[in-house]
């Protein structure tokens, strides 16, 4: 969904997708939990660095676990760019992920 305020001087972009809860009552478990975060920091690590560069696509960008309730848990990427960036900032975020599963980090 699309939602605009009028009074915004820049735009954020929001993907979030939501999947079953892991409960972590394994080892294995709670080692795959444990690879996601790492592997957020290092995605947060690099959309740093690409708002960084010259003429960035975003202001900043992150990505997040959430859980809005029990049985549920959301994958969430946030970016702030620029007013009418947001294409763009979505695009930005998209690529570098399909990067990440072509080629890993």
């Amino acid at each position: 969904s699309v939602w605009a305020d009028n009074e915004a001087y820049q735009s954020i972009v929001y993907v979030s997708y939501k999947q079953p809860r892991t409960v972590l009552d394994t080892p294995r478990r709670y080692r795959h939990h444990l690879v996601a975060e790492i592997f957020c920091i290092a995605l947060n690590n690099r959309f740093f660095k690409i708002s960084r560069q010259q003429d960035p696509p975003f202001y900043n960008a992150s990505t997040q676990s959430e859980e809005p309730c029990k049985p549920v848990q959301s994958q969430c990427l946030t970016a702030t760019c620029k007013e009418g960036g947001a294409l763009q900032a979505l695009q930005a975020l998209l690529i570098e992920l399909a990067r990440i599963r072509k080629d890993g980090f």
